[in-house]
């Protein structure tokens, strides 16, 4: 693998994903804000928590569905097919990007839930569901994305259909745990 190429691709896809990475970041912590501000505790604390969860899981769809379908919307998926990079490479530095910056604002937004819960989270076996199905969700989302990323030339047709699969998995897979049980699982 060549690593300045490897770089270069991250970087180039670093910089698109930017801008969509920064708006999440401020429309979660706004509605955090405002969960805060006008709801009771109880039901400000499960939404501040399901924002700065969610937030990252669809900014991970977003960023993936939009990996591949924006290059072939934009006609630059020619230039990199006959560019002197493996097809490995670039599958490799789109996804690189796409799992660090959703850990980055999974890193980021967990300090605004502490801050706007004053520190209060639920018990520890129901921040554990919300961990569970929000970060498995996340990179679900990534390998959703990209998937129809590939399969689409309309990167909002490729978004649509990945939220679509991973709402249907999140939805199969709670509905199995809820069925028997958590502690079956433990």
């Amino acid at each position: 693998m060549n690593s300045t190429a490897f770089w270069h691709l991250t970087w180039k896809e670093y910089r698109a994903n930017r801008p969509f990475w920064l708006a999440v970041v401020v429309f979660v912590a706004l509605g955090e804000a405002a969960s805060a501000m006008l709801l009771h505790s109880s039901m400000a604390a499960v939404a501040i928590i399901t924002l700065g969860l969610a937030g990252p899981a669809f900014f991970a769809v977003g960023s993936a569905a939009v990996a591949f379908a924006v290059e072939r919307e934009e006609g630059t998926i020619d230039f990199l097919r006959f560019a002197p990079i493996s097809p490995k490479l670039l599958v490799a530095s789109k996804l690189t990007v796409a799992a660090l910056v959703t850990v980055g604002m999974y890193a980021l937004l967990w300090p605004t839930v502490l801050l706007f819960t004053h520190g209060r989270l639920p018990e520890s076996p129901h921040l554990v569901a919300f961990l569970g199905l929000w970060l498995v969700a996340a990179f679900e989302a990534i390998a959703w994305g990209t998937f129809f990323s590939l399969l689409s030339a309309r990167p909002l047709l490729a978004i649509c259909e990945g939220i679509f699969a991973v709402s249907l998995c999140a939805n199969l897979l709670t509905q199995q745990i809820g069925e028997r049980g958590i502690a079956s699982y433990a």
